[in-house]
């Protein structure tokens, strides 16, 4: 198969499940929201710097790559938005915010976490049932490389006096 087309049959089956160039996503093990207070929020694990296989854009294979937790970029109003499917397109997919974000560990990975407020809309309490009840048990956190170091293979490299192979 001519590489083009092989590329082209990548793509189209990236697109299909949300991956798009520029968006990466992971999936997140979601937590319990604190006890006695409502209105606390959820404590979501967001990230973590287990090793995830990914596809690559740039070398065009899947990858596997680490997220240094403590490279989590924070908007200057400590909050996100909580997305439906990391959709964009309409205030419909808002179901609430993330706030309040901390160092976590998740295992033997450090971790960042953050609470998660659902709006009181009926699609956002909806979604806001399922975690409750189970039925969602993780979630997907998608970010921007703003900046990444590649090792090859059979090779370490030290990062903020942390070595990586």
């Amino acid at each position: 198969m001519p590489t083009l087309k092989r590329n082209q049959e990548i793509e189209k089956i990236l697109r299909g499940a949300g991956i798009h160039h520029g968006l990466v996503a992971r999936s997140a093990a979601l937590g319990k929201r604190s006890e006695g207070d409502v209105d606390s929020g959820m404590e979501w694990i967001l990230t973590t710097e287990k090793p995830t296989i990914v596809w690559d854009w740039e070398r065009w294979e899947f990858v596997e790559e680490v997220l240094l937790a403590d490279g989590m970029l924070v908007p200057a109003n400590n909050q996100v938005v909580l997305l439906d499917c990391h959709n964009r397109n309409r205030t419909a997919d808002v179901f609430g915010h993330v706030r309040d974000f901390t160092e976590a560990l998740a295992g033997e990975y450090p971790a960042r976490s953050g609470k998660v407020f659902f709006a009181e809309d009926l699609a956002s309490q909806a979604a806001k049932q399922k975690v409750d009840g189970g039925h969602i048990t993780d979630g997907s956190v998608g970010y921007r490389q703003l900046k990444s170091i590649w090792v090859p293979a059979d090779h370490e490299v030290t990062v903020k006096g942390r070595m990586f192979k």
